[in-house]
């Protein structure tokens, strides 16, 4: 069966959350729920119980369990150090170097999987922490939310878990922004002198980062004007996200800001040492804007 493509318009925020999606949640506590939710889908009362009521079939079950597992072995080993460290200052024996417990799992298949279940969590938690007659308080609902936000954001903005080339993440990157450069919300956004249409642009970075992909040759392939284009476009792209941020509400604010981010260090970076190259010029400015 074919996935569908992931949607870029995905909420970044829980209802009750007050933390952003970002590193001010840490991943020692994503860590924690994402391991809490997977002992929740073993348990008896689990996902067991779902399949016995003909509420989930036992292949859903298993698929869902599976990417879950895959984003938590990623978390093992992204805190690895840190709680290798932890362990050594408290006097007991570090943990042993993970090792993937079982089958990894696409990057998109996990993203997926991280919105089924914030879909899931933001429809109940809120309802559960505003019932008397449910335990649940409202600060534990809040920081169950705001690590699945957080794990959200560590996946769709950060690329964690991310297992193709540096070329593809350019080219799923460029792709998103070809769609949105194309649309209503930036319509107004300009290439180079406003010749070319900045969705022309995006397209043209996507295409760029599959040929190198395939094993084409920079020099080859890419005119050092065209690079140029390419990286007044992409800062035009933070600044037009920015600017928009101080029209709107703090949820579009913080949309803007991990965007910018993504942009500046994903694709500024890439485009730098694609110039770099060419020989020694004057550097790219990851703020330069077209005259």
């Amino acid at each position: 069966m074919t996935r569908a493509p992931l949607a870029s318009d995905f909420p970044w925020r829980s209802p009750l959350s007050v933390r952003p999606p970002d590193y001010s949640v840490p991943e020692l506590d994503i860590l924690v729920e994402v391991e809490g939710e997977l002992a929740r889908r073993n348990a008896p009362t689990g996902y067991a119980r779902l399949i016995e009521k003909a509420t989930m079939t036992e292949a859903a079950a298993a698929g869902r369990i599976a990417a879950l597992s895959a984003i938590r072995d990623d978390l093992m080993a992204r805190t690895w150090m840190l709680r290798h460290n932890i362990a050594v200052a408290s006097g007991i024996t570090p943990p042993a170097e993970p090792k993937r417990e079982g089958p990894n799992r696409t990057w998109d298949a996990k993203v997926a999987e991280i919105r089924t279940e914030l879909n899931i969590k933001r429809g109940s938690l809120p309802k559960y922490a505003a019932s008397p007659t449910n335990p649940m308080t409202e600060d534990a609902a809040r920081r169950i939310l705001e690590c699945w936000d957080a794990l959200h954001a560590l996946y769709w903005v950060y690329f964690a878990g991310w297992s193709d080339s540096e070329e593809g993440r350019i080219a799923m990157i460029a792709d998103r922004e070809a769609a949105r450069a194309r649309g209503p919300e930036w319509r107004d956004q300009a290439g180079e002198g406003g010749a070319v249409d900045p969705g022309q642009d995006w397209a043209g970075m996507a295409h760029l980062a599959r040929r190198l992909s395939s094993g084409a040759q920079v020099l080859d392939v890419v005119a050092p004007a065209t690079l140029r284009r390419f990286h007044r476009t992409a800062a035009n792209r933070v600044i037009l996200a920015l600017e928009a941020s101080q029209k709107t509400q703090a949820g579009t604010e913080l949309r803007a800001k991990l965007e910018a981010e993504l942009i500046v260090a994903q694709l500024e970076r890439w485009i730098g040492r694609l110039d770099r190259l060419w020989g020694p010029r004057e550097p790219l400015n990851p703020m330069e804007i077209a005259a």
